[in-house]
């Protein structure tokens, strides 16, 4: 007795069965989330410890001269958009006070520190107001987006998070 195996016939049949998985995997990216955060925190790190200067903007307009001098007098060498440090603290630290959203293809993160009126803070200042030029706590670059999506094919191709990327080595 012999027996014939058509390694197109496997093939095809193992790439079915790994496009379904792919397929899957794209489809509940829940267990990605952690690391995208991960990614943003350390953004919003350097974003703050640079006072809005990234490789694509450049800093955070400079306080009005009245406001910085009232600045240093109550809040002595506070950055700008840190005058107690609790919104800074919610951009940069996983426990602080933000917005999170967490769907199967989404993710939605953001500030959530309400100030007297019910607006967010972070918002207010993404914006500005006619005597507050607009100061965006959150910029995401171009090296952000590539980190995230790398992390994001990394989940979905099944390797293993806690190492380096790994697509990259296999060419995708």
């Amino acid at each position: 007795m012999q027996a014939t195996i058509d390694a197109n016939a496997v093939a095809q049949v193992g790439t079915r069965l790994y496009l379904r998985t792919l397929s899957g995997r794209s489809q509940e990216l829940y267990p990605v989330w952690d690391k995208v955060l991960d990614i943003l925190y350390e953004a919003e790190r350097q974003l703050f410890a640079q006072e809005g200067q990234t490789e694509e903007h450049g800093k955070w307009e400079a306080l009005s001269p009245r406001y910085a001098a009232w600045k240093e007098k109550h809040y002595p060498g506070m950055p700008i958009l840190t005058l107690t440090g609790r919104f800074r603290g919610s951009m940069i630290d996983p426990s602080g006070q933000h917005h999170e959203e967490r769907r199967p293809r989404s993710l939605t993160w953001g500030s959530h520190h309400l100030v007297s009126g019910g607006d967010d803070l972070g918002g207010i200042h993404a914006v500005g107001r006619a005597n507050m030029p607009a100061r965006e706590p959150i910029r995401v670059t171009q090296h952000n987006v590539n980190d995230i999506a790398d992390t994001v094919v990394d989940y979905i191709l099944d390797f293993d998070l806690s190492q380096p990327r790994q697509a990259l080595e296999t060419g995708y």
